[in-house]
């Protein structure tokens, strides 16, 4: 078991290293105003599962779900794919 910023993680059997991690959207970062559609993560082998945005948490936006400053991006996946979006 590992603990990622209060989401607890599990490795499989395989060690393959699947994490979900909350990533915070700041100007600047890869994520910042653009649309999920856009991120094109499913490409490189992970998804959003949530977005806290505003307040509001959003279950599994769609893909013309515009990323914000302040939202709060739960992503799970290939570790080093998530981590790139950090």
């Amino acid at each position: 078991r590992i603990m990622t910023r209060d989401v607890e993680v599990h490795e499989d059997t395989a060690g393959d290293n699947f994490v979900v991690e909350v990533v915070d959207v700041i100007p600047g970062s890869l994520l910042f105003d653009i649309s999920l559609r856009e991120a094109d993560m499913r490409k490189l082998g992970a998804m959003v599962i949530s977005v806290l945005h505003g307040g509001h948490l959003i279950t599994n936006p769609g893909p013309e779900y515009r990323f914000a400053e302040g939202d709060k991006v739960w992503i799970a996946g290939e570790k080093s794919t998530v981590q790139f979006y950090r």
